[in-house]
């Protein structure tokens, strides 16, 4: 592939030192946005049977592309709440109350709470870009204190200073971050089945002994007070068999 970047010239910004061939924009100027909102809860018309997704940032935690949510809202909410108005299939999502810059695309049509904007980047934006960019803001500057914790409003994400790129290194950016991703999800998919596999070896090794799956009906189990064990197993207590200690903290406020 391509270098990223061919120009080597930078110069400093507001957002720090950054290639002269990139501009520093406020989000407003190259993104639209909406915001979203919560049907009240006490009106159960809006909530009771419903079928249509209603995104909040539990959603978010843990999905790239969001496929399903905890929460649905009815067909009376989305006349009277969202004007019959959805986020569609591929809109990117921001979280910005409370966990602030979480980032992701919508994989459903859907409407989503007050605590989330949907982004629409224009034709010099690209919304992988966005994707991975938002996440790494430094938003310090940005948050008010609310009631409830940190949080952006609806001027300062317009304000929101990113950088700009030409299109085509965005593009090559986004690509790249993303082949990266895709090796993390692989390799945490990996990590995670040899974690199920080792407890599932663990159950059985604990369980039968050292013997083969195939062996375990020649295995005489008894139970016990910590479940089924062969039959020649004793169960002990762990000071009977093994000398315990504890550790300890020393005084914090004697420096000496």
């Amino acid at each position: 592939m391509e270098d990223i970047q061919t120009n080597t010239a930078t110069r400093q910004t507001e957002l720090g030192e950054l290639p002269e061939s990139w501009q520093v924009v406020k989000l407003g100027d190259v993104a639209d946005y909406n915001l979203g909102r919560t049907p009240p809860r006490n009106e159960i018309k809006f909530w009771e049977n419903g079928n249509f997704p209603w995104v909040s940032i539990a959603d978010m935690k843990d999905n790239r592309i969001i496929f399903n949510t905890k929460e649905k809202v009815t067909n009376e909410a989305i006349k009277k709440c969202f004007k019959g108005k959805f986020s569609t299939k591929g809109t990117l999502l921001m979280s910005f109350k409370l966990t602030i810059g979480k980032t992701a695309f919508l994989g459903i049509d859907a409407v989503h709470n007050e605590a989330i904007v949907s982004l629409y980047p224009t034709h010099h934006l690209d919304k992988m870009f966005l994707y991975y960019y938002l996440p790494i803001v430094n938003y310090s500057n940005y948050i008010d204190k609310a009631i409830k914790g940190y949080t952006l409003n609806k001027s300062k994400i317009a304000n929101l200073k990113i950088p700009l790129p030409p299109l085509s290194e965005q593009k090559k950016i986004a690509y790249v971050l993303s082949t990266a991703q895709e090796a993390i999800e692989k390799t945490q998919k990996t990590i995670d089945a040899l974690k199920e596999l080792k407890k599932s070896m663990m159950k059985h090794l604990f369980t039968y002994g050292p013997v083969s799956l195939q062996d375990t009906d020649k295995i005489d189990l008894k139970d016990t007070e910590i479940g089924k064990m062969p039959k020649e197993w004793e169960v002990v207590r762990l000071g009977e068999v093994a000398e315990t200690y504890t550790g300890g903290t020393p005084s914090r406020s004697n420096k000496s």
